[in-house]
């Protein structure tokens, strides 16, 4: 299985370019997204990004128990995961946004099913579909975080409420080199390689209907 990261990159960006339709990419590249749909994009994400470094830590659980240092890894990038939560929840007080009645909001029912999408995926598929999830969540940071940082800031958005983009737009190159050492050391047939497509796949698909949601919503709350 020559070439596996090659692989996932391929498969993932053919599915990227498809999702260029939809609505919260083609606010980004039409110059239309709003300050409402900013603040609609950070209160989907407090929401799902509270859960993300215990769901990673509980993926290591799946895999090959021989595969220690790239477990420790895995459990490292978990934990630079922690209180990303809290950057869109700051972001948004500093926006203007009463902290409190934030928490108090219920995810989106997009949001529930991205992230509940990699508990289907260790649980009832292939474990390592997990890996495509985290792979399309960290390489879309990296191919989106820098314009879209420098279209927030023209649109008059204070770097007080970008740290959350800010902070991926910085980190997420490192965290795709660990993305490759995970595939390489963890994917071993060809079905494993296929699972990690797929869940990039997939969490890419439900991903965008999560963010598009996320703007609509915005829209309207907000505004």
């Amino acid at each position: 299985m020559a070439n596996k990261f090659n692989r996932v990159l391929e498969a993932w960006t053919k599915v990227v370019e498809q999702e260029r339709t939809a609505h919260w990419w083609q606010l980004i590249e039409t110059g239309k997204l709003t300050i409402p749909n900013y603040k609609g994009y950070l209160r989907e994400t407090y929401h799902y990004t509270g859960v993300n470094p215990q769901t990673q830590a509980f993926a290591t659980m799946f895999f090959d128990k021989e595969k220690r240092l790239t477990i420790k890894d895995f459990l490292n990038h978990a934990v630079d995961e922690i209180s990303h939560d809290v950057m869109a929840l700051n972001d948004l007080e500093n926006l203007g946004e009463d902290r409190a009645d934030i928490v108090k909001t219920r995810p989106a029912p997009q949001t529930m099913a991205f992230s509940a999408l990699p508990f289907y995926s260790l649980l009832f598929r292939n474990p390592l579909s997990y890996l495509g999830h985290i792979f399309h969540l960290e390489f879309l940071a990296t191919m989106k975080g820098e314009g879209l940082l420098k279209q927030l800031l023209k649109m008059g958005i204070p770097p007080a409420g970008l740290t959350f983009i800010s902070e991926h737009a910085e980190i997420d190159p490192k965290h795709n080199e660990l993305m490759k050492n995970y595939i390489e050391q963890l994917v071993g047939t060809e079905d494993d390689l296929e699972a990690v497509i797929y869940g990039a796949e997939i969490a890419c698909k439900t991903y965008s209907l999560m963010v598009s949601e996320a703007c609509i919503l915005g829209a309207k709350d907000f505004d």
